[in-house]
């Protein structure tokens, strides 16, 4: 199913993640807008939701798995929320369908500049439908990676955060490095 059509508002209860919230196989919160409208159940992001980006040039075809919080956040009408008939066969199917991105990117159909994905293609993709062993097997073994990755992600994130907030004060000499040992600490480092 698509998302919903926000009506945006800077302090509204609702995220809203858009196309620009997925690349690269994950979904990021910093691009996402915040919208006051109330929005169905159904149209709730849950945790294991594999998200399509449903609409332009460029960007068609993207996918990931949520795996963040439910509470609060959707997607706009330019991404569709695909979830598996039945919640055992997550993360199994979300992984399924970003094994398939390039082929999802090549159904998109319209004029230039203006290429949709219909859902009806998007629900046409066959799937190879695991056993319940099977599933719970893959879940067992991919649910730990999962978590290792969002938290490498989230440390890469702080890390980051914390050189834009140094650096400059570094550059302009705000930080005075001058009664540290470089060379041992760079020999500690090796």
């Amino acid at each position: 199913m698509r998302g919903i059509s926000p009506k945006y508002a800077e302090d509204g209860v609702w995220v809203v993640l858009n196309q620009k919230c997925i690349r690269d196989s994950r979904v990021s919160f910093g691009p996402a807008r915040r919208q006051e409208r109330a929005v169905s159940e159904a149209k709730r992001i849950r945790a294991g939701d594999v998200l399509v980006n449903s609409t332009g040039v460029g960007t068609l075809g993207r996918v990931a798995m949520y795996r963040g919080s439910s509470e609060g956040v959707s997607v706009d009408s330019h991404v569709t929320i695909c979830r598996p008939a039945q919640a055992h066969l997550n993360p199994w199917y979300a992984m399924s369908l970003m094994t398939r991105q390039e082929e999802i990117e090549r159904m998109g159909g319209g004029a230039t500049g203006q290429t949709e994905l219909r859902r009806a293609d998007v629900e046409g993709l066959q799937l190879v439908r695991p056993t319940m062993a099977i599933a719970e097997l893959a879940e067992a073994a991919i649910s730990p990676l999962h978590t290792q990755i969002d938290s490498l992600l989230a440390q890469a994130e702080a890390l980051s955060s914390l050189r834009d907030l140094l650096l400059p004060k570094l550059v302009t000499g705000q930080i005075d490095l001058s009664g540290l040992e470089l060379d041992r600490l760079e020999g500690a480092l090796s």
